[in-house]
């Protein structure tokens, strides 16, 4: 009947108006859905995401933040990394992490028949961050000034130019899809050869991680639509639990394994002063061992990895005098807080906050270092700092000092951002008498931080001895001012 009449009925059945609507013959038909379940999932297959002024404004730094971080393809690389362990664990795949990559990576070929039915069968998500519809693409081109007759509008002159342009982008985005694939390519694959159908394959490799989920209840989706990844963690977490229980044994293995692993390394490098420097941050989000003078990093997996570390950190509150209560403490908030990214801050005010604590709420180090803070903000920056960061900084008149500037340029673009900033410093900075950015690390600058030569610059000591001097200038502070006032200590 209409909407009014299935309401009606549905309120003197005594039941919620719980009502849908659907086309049958050109019109538009309603229907009152008892069961509670079926219709947020019926009402939620529409669901396209809070849309409003505030909500745009909230979503946007995101999205900058998304989009910056997972074109780098360090990120490609480390969550290929981070998905081959942690897909072990959740999931019917081989135990051979290299294996399941190179099977992955022959059952993803583009080409292949294999493929397309894979991707028909919805196994393999497509996510396509940087596509654009060709009439986005033409408004865009015009709104910038561009005459509309020299636009390349037709297929023919698209397919001949356009697309010869874009092939590097295109390439590079295909590459980072097909990592995300590779795994699910994988278990699809090792499904079939033990007899499942096509569609239970299918259904099982996009269950590896289904990032199409989003909840019903509208906290959470407020939450994932402004806090980057926090879908995908929530996803995983889910996702863990419910493989868990289907499969414990399999579960307790790979635990086992990433706590072991963990706690291995700790012990065996306990004593050891590159060991012993690394910051926390690093220690949450990587394996870390060296060979002569050149240390190596294994990304760890979110959820599991999360797990292997809060083992390894239990075992060295017991095994070292360093590891104190209030420093254990701090890393389980932490690894709660950003490793799980259920840090709820919106991604729109975390550097804003940054910026007012002076403090990288992901390393834990200070924006900007004691010796800076004497100093006029446009004149707070280190040999690492961007010419244009000082040059913004100076024609805004030191609203923000380089540091800051640079501190939100990563905050709301991440690599991205960076590169793009980095770049052009690269050109400017011979064109003033600044003089050269120290020499890097090539190692470390090539692979994104898996490889790096030792001594490494950062140490947790450093970031330390800041702390501790912030607490004691705070006391001298409050007893001075005790002291003028005629106040007992």
């Amino acid at each position: 009947g209409t909407e009014d009449q299935v309401r009606q009925a549905a309120k003197s059945a005594g039941q919620k108006s719980q009502v849908v609507w659907a086309m049958e013959g050109g019109k538009q038909k309603y229907y009152h859905v008892a069961d509670k379940p079926v219709f947020v999932a019926l009402t939620s297959l529409e669901y396209a995401g809070m849309n409003n002024i505030a909500m745009r404004l909230l979503s946007a730094p995101k999205r900058w933040l998304t989009i910056g971080v997972t074109a780098s393809p360090y990120f490609k690389i480390r969550n290929l990394i981070r998905d081959s362990v942690q897909a072990i664990a959740t999931s019917e795949l081989s135990f051979n992490p290299a294996g399941n990559i190179a099977e992955g990576w022959k059952a993803t070929e583009r080409s292949s028949k294999q493929y397309a039915s894979m991707l028909a069968g919805g196994a393999l998500i497509r996510f396509g961050t940087m596509e654009q519809s060709e009439a986005d693409k033409t408004r865009r081109l015009v709104k910038a000034g561009v005459k509309g007759n020299t636009i390349l509008d037709s297929d023919d002159k698209i397919d001949a130019v356009v697309s010869k342009l874009m092939t590097g982008i295109n390439v590079y985005n295909e590459l980072g899809n097909r990592g995300e694939e590779i795994n699910r390519a994988a278990l699809y694959q090792q499904l079939k050869q033990k007899g499942m159908s096509h569609l239970e394959a299918s259904y099982a490799a996009r269950d590896l991680m289904d990032f199409s989920m989003q909840g019903a209840w509208p906290t959470v989706r407020f939450l994932t639509q402004v806090v980057p990844f926090m879908n995908a963690r929530l996803q995983g977490m889910y996702k863990l639990g419910r493989s868990g229980k289907e499969d414990p044994r399999k579960m307790g293995v790979v635990l086992g394994a990433v706590a072991l692993a963990s706690v291995s390394l700790m012990l065996a490098y306990k004593d050891d002063e590159d060991w012993k420097k690394r910051e926390d941050w690093d220690r949450d989000n990587y394996w870390w061992f060296k060979f002569g003078g050149v240390a190596f990093r294994i990304p760890k997996p979110f959820e599991i990895g999360a797990i292997g570390t809060l083992a390894e950190r239990g075992v060295e509150y017991f095994a070292s005098s360093e590891m104190t209560g209030e420093r254990f403490m701090s890393r389980l908030k932490t690894i709660v807080g950003d490793q799980l990214n259920m840090n709820p801050i919106p991604q729109a005010l975390k550097p804003i906050i940054d910026l007012y604590a002076n403090k990288d709420s992901f390393t834990g180090r200070p924006i900007e270092s004691m010796s800076m803070e004497r100093l006029q903000p446009q004149y707070r920056y280190n040999a690492g700092t961007s010419m244009p960061a000082r040059a913004l900084s100076q024609a805004t008149g030191g609203v923000l000092s380089p540091v800051q500037y640079d501190h939100l340029i990563q905050g709301y673009f991440s690599w991205l951002g960076s590169f793009v900033v980095g770049a052009a410093d690269l050109v400017t900075r011979p064109l003033t008498n600044e003089p050269s950015r120290p020499t890097p690390d090539y190692w470390k600058k090539a692979t994104g931080g898996i490889v790096a030569s030792l001594p490494e610059t950062q140490s947790r000591y450093v970031t330390q001895i800041y702390d501790q001097a912030q607490v004691l200038e705070q006391a001298y502070g409050t007893y001075r001012q005790l002291l003028k006032e005629g106040r007992r200590v």
